[in-house]
């Protein structure tokens, strides 16, 4: 969990100490590789040093463990690859449950120019009256969190990363930054 930026931990923590509550603030950086074996199991041990030191960063295994089914799961070298592939998954999953792709993309594109636009890292429900449907098979796809009435990336990392991905659309006319400088050697 990540105090500092989840609104409704956060509020949690603000309540006093008292005979009720004893609160221990505990902080977690990466794991283990132990235990991120645990969660992903014997196959751990087969994936390139690059993806097991990937998935020791809890946002990044959060992500991996929604893609395990994949078959291309073992060969991500970065978090952004993890980012993309699990968007591609969730729109994917909107489309095949009916939902439009343009207006899934209009609205993520949206709450990420609203974020980034205003320094926020939640937005009032009310302020997308149109996307309620979409607001709700992102919810349930994992990638928002509601609280409070107000909706929020379940990391702020996922926020980061759409809002770099925009940038560099934006910069490189629609094409992928890779298009623009070629693959990695």
């Amino acid at each position: 969990f990540d105090l500092e930026n989840d609104a409704g931990l956060k509020s949690l923590f603000e309540i006093k100490s008292s005979e009720h509550f004893l609160w221990t603030k505990v902080k977690i950086d990466s794991l283990s590789k132990e235990e991120v074996k645990n969660i992903v199991g014997q196959q751990f041990d087969c994936f390139p040093v690059k993806l097991q030191n990937i998935l020791q960063i809890p946002s990044s295994l959060f992500i991996w463990t929604q893609l395990n089914n994949d078959a291309d799961a073992q060969f991500f070298t970065t978090p952004s690859q993890l980012m993309d592939k699990w968007w591609n998954k969730i729109l994917n999953h909107c489309v095949t449950n009916g939902l439009n792709s343009e207006r899934v993309l209009n609205f993520k594109n949206r709450l990420v120019s609203q974020m980034d636009k205003t320094s926020v890292l939640s937005i009032p429900i009310h302020a997308f009256p149109d996307y309620t449907t979409e607001i709700e098979a992102l919810i349930s796809n994992g990638l928002l969190i509601e609280s409070g009435k107000k909706i929020s990336f379940t990391h702020q990392s996922f926020l980061d990363h759409f809002a770099i991905s925009d940038m560099l659309s934006d910069v490189y006319n629609g094409k992928s930054i890779l298009d623009v400088i070629g693959e990695p050697c």
